[in-house]
């Protein structure tokens, strides 16, 4: 039952959350989540390299680290962190330094399926699409042609 009550792209996410445990337990230790449940699959490889490069910047840091939150805006995706006051301040300039570049980079990736894309205007909420994921969705219900 609970098969029919989730669509592709929120398997899509659970399926992604699982890799993230699975490769970066640090992440989750002592029971944390990954706050990564409102990004969309075209970002979700940008996310996960995000996170790798984050791991690797911290090094022996790692462990103080965590994701407080991470979402959808209008802006765009923003990423929220959170650390022990003890890590040095370099090392958390690094991390927002790479957290900055990722969010821009989604700027210009479709958030369906990952190619080229840009911030498209779809029935008044701005979406991140290729030319052809903008125009599907323009076509679903009773949409109108995006605006660039």
């Amino acid at each position: 039952m609970r098969e029919k009550l989730l669509d592709e792209d929120a398997w899509a996410v659970i399926a992604f959350q699982k890799v993230l445990r699975d490769e970066h337990p640090a992440l989750v230790s002592g029971g944390r989540r990954i706050p990564c449940v409102s990004i969309p699959r075209g970002w979700q490889p940008r996310y996960k390299k995000l996170i790798e490069d984050v791991e690797a910047a911290l090094g022996e840091w790692a462990p103080v680290f965590r994701i407080s939150q991470t979402k959808v805006t209008e802006g765009g995706l923003a990423v929220a962190v959170t650390f022990d006051s003890a890590v040095p301040r370099e090392v958390v300039h690094q991390v927002d330094r790479l957290i900055a570049q990722a969010e821009e980079d989604v700027s210009r990736i479709c958030e369906m399926c990952g190619e080229e894309g840009r911030e498209w205007d779809i029935r008044n909420w701005p979406r991140w699409l290729c030319v052809t994921h903008a125009f599907a969705k323009c076509h679903e219900g009773a949409g109108s042609r995006p605006e660039a």
